[in-house]
């Protein structure tokens, strides 16, 4: 709730270890409520959060295809439709090649997700 007492939309997104689809890409992915489970994870009077447990494994390998995009989705300047173009990732890596090297951080750096 607010400070007023009113109601304030919010969010959350859970997050599980990765299938073998996402692993190259990152370690977790988020968690998908599939829709014969709508109603139980949607009824918070009949079922606890305990009782969802079930839920939150990864999803099969083949619910998402990996498409390759450009890395102009990690700036907030970029936002034209074209950052979620496919691109071909051998032309993409000598792009690269030339650009500034990735910065490596610390092994006891924290991962957001």
């Amino acid at each position: 709730l607010s400070p007023d007492g009113s109601e304030i939309d919010t969010g959350a997104m859970l997050t599980t270890s990765s299938n073998p689809t996402f692993m190259p890409i990152h370690d977790r992915m988020p968690v998908f409520i599939s829709p014969p489970h709508f109603e139980r994870w949607l009824n918070c009077i009949d079922y606890e959060p305990r009782d969802m447990a079930d839920l939150f494994g990864a999803v099969d390998d083949d619910f998402f295809e990996a498409v390759p995009i450009s890395d102009k989705v990690k700036k907030v300047a970029n936002m034209t439709a074209d950052i979620q173009a496919r691109i071909n990732l051998n032309e993409s890596a000598k792009a690269n090649e030339t650009k500034t090297p990735k910065i490596v951080r610390p092994s006891n750096q924290m991962k957001l997700f």
